[in-house]
């Protein structure tokens, strides 16, 4: 019968002493963090929020949600920053009423945390707070409503593409790219003539994920037409679909409109064109390519919608 233990009895034991130790020095962290939560300075406190974040122990969760009243701002947010990498469902009530926290700081960070969290009871406050007087404010809200996914949303992200703030219509235009709801098509297309490039970009890719006859009509007339700047934005589509012909316009629209994510996605198509004009690029610019682990996006994958 063959035992259990390994064949050299003292280095099992080195090994499982060895465990113990770390298992006992994380806890004592853990322990050592959750009490400065309690410490006379503020900066103690901000930073121990900030550290109990980093080790992502559940324990830490009921400590945090106590720090969301703290008298100072600063460690209200670390507190709501903490709970967002945390995730965990018991955070969201607390923080659904730091939505309405004196501090803006605080409010932004309270609706990041929700965001990440995906939990569906923070629709309707995140909802609300699109009307926050502080356009960070409502940026973050939009945004967390496109990762939280919730139809209940679509009509007042559409609304908001008119915000007087050029960030929340850029938010706000991502987030209806993550709903792909087909009632956001001519809102977006609308958007595509706004005085911000950048927000002109992010509606340019909304329509690129959005499943619909009309918004697939449009980009594809726009790579006939060699639109340059919306080609950028939706490049994701056209190399999702990986139409024959198409790699000059994009390539085209890198030289001209390239940024960062672009480049990288073109390095991952696995279309031969894309992978070497992604590494030029990338070289003038002085940027180094991630290597990914899997290829994110590869030429054809997917056919796009229909336009039939």
């Amino acid at each position: 019968m063959k035992s259990k233990w390994p064949a050299y009895p003292a280095l099992g034991l080195i090994l499982f002493l060895a465990s113990c130790i770390t298992v006992w020095g994380e806890s004592s962290e853990l322990s050592k963090e959750i009490q400065k939560l309690k410490d006379e300075n503020w900066s103690v406190r901000s930073q121990a929020a900030q550290a109990l974040g980093k080790l992502k122990d559940p324990q830490a969760v009921e400590p945090l949600i106590s720090a969301l009243k703290d008298e100072k701002g600063f460690v209200r947010r670390r507190a709501a920053s903490a709970l967002g990498v945390i995730k965990d469902p018991r955070a969201v009530p607390p923080l659904i009423l730091a939505l309405k926290d004196l501090e803006d700081y605080v409010r932004r960070k309270a609706a990041s945390a929700l965001g990440k969290i995906r939990d569906r009871r923070a629709v309707e406050p995140l909802i609300e707070t699109l009307g926050d007087g502080v356009g960070e404010v409502r940026a973050e809200s939009a945004r967390a409503l496109g990762k939280l996914k919730d139809p209940r949303s679509v009509s007042p992200l559409i609304r908001l593409l008119k915000d007087d703030r050029e960030e929340v219509r850029s938010q706000a235009a991502w987030a209806l790219g993550k709903l792909k709801d087909p009632q956001a098509v001519e809102p977006l297309l609308s958007l595509l003539k706004d005085k911000k490039w950048f927000v002109r970009r992010k509606a340019a890719s909304a329509l690129g994920e959005i499943n619909d006859p009309q918004a697939a009509t449009f980009l594809t007339k726009a790579m006939q037409e060699e639109n340059l700047e919306v080609v950028a934005g939706a490049h994701a589509y056209f190399i999702a679909r990986g139409d024959s012909g198409t790699e000059a316009v994009l390539i085209q629209a890198l030289n001209r409109y390239g940024f960062n994510k672009m480049a990288e996605n073109f390095f991952q198509s696995g279309n031969s064109r894309l992978v070497e004009a992604g590494r030029e690029w990338a070289h003038k610019q002085g940027y180094v390519l991630k290597t990914a682990k899997e290829a994110g996006m590869l030429w054809g994958k997917g056919r796009g919608p229909s336009q039939d």
